[in-house]
């Protein structure tokens, strides 16, 4: 019978230690300013004080910036002019590593690519500036690392209602930089970039929960 009463309550020890160690979930999106990895030169972060949105009002800050160690003169490659720095949404599914308009990978207009919504860009010589710049910290050593990356700069964008789609279930923001191919003539997609994805879904007709995962 000690027993009995031994292993129950060890039983219920063990329910409450779980149960105190289960961490709320936030109310707020905050991704991209820590962690153990990032990405080659390219850093993105967003913010947000609600995860609960009007679907034709989804308004998240995203936080954008290119490694303060990076040197200026190593921005172009051989056979191709570096333009700069462009942002998208995209839904599930349609990838931004696209095959490109000839199967090539390459585009003759980044800003108009089917299902992969364009938002803004930023030229080579202000995405250099100070402005833009970010700075990726870490300490210690993997697995037990910790990092921390700042930001100067950030903007407001609004999610295109298009890749709310009810039957993904996610969606995607990323920065990308953009080269010109002297030799094809057409625009290409560079290595480095920094993306987040944004599982989601819907309350309501009206209302969207959106959570988000660093890709």
């Amino acid at each position: 019978m000690a027993k009995r009463i031994l292993s129950l309550g060890i039983l219920v020890a063990m329910i409450f230690t779980l149960v105190a160690c289960r961490k709320p979930i936030p109310e707020n999106i905050e991704i991209g300013f820590g962690g153990s990895y990032k990405n080659i030169y390219l850093y993105c972060g967003a913010k947000s004080d609600t995860r609960i949105f009007d679907v034709d009002n989804v308004k998240i800050d995203f936080y954008l910036g290119l490694e303060k160690n990076w040197s200026l003169e190593d921005r172009n490659q051989l056979g191709y002019e570096y333009i700069g720095v462009a942002a998208y949404f995209y839904g599930y599914g349609n990838s931004y590593w696209a095959l490109g308009e000839n199967g090539d990978g390459t585009f003759a207009d980044y800003r108009n690519i089917e299902n992969i919504y364009f938002i803004k860009e930023f030229s080579a010589e202000e995405f250099f500036s100070e402005q833009y710049t970010a700075e990726f910290i870490r300490k210690g050593r993997w697995p037990f690392a910790k990092s921390s990356t700042t930001f100067n700069y950030y903007e407001t964008f609004t999610v295109p209602k298009e890749v709310l789609n009810k039957e993904t279930y996610s969606f995607y923001f990323v920065i990308i930089a953009i080269w010109f191919s002297e030799e094809s003539n057409h625009y290409v997609f560079g290595y480095w970039h920094d993306s987040i994805e944004f599982p989601y879904n819907y309350i309501n007709d009206t209302q969207v929960r959106i959570w988000a995962n660093k890709r």
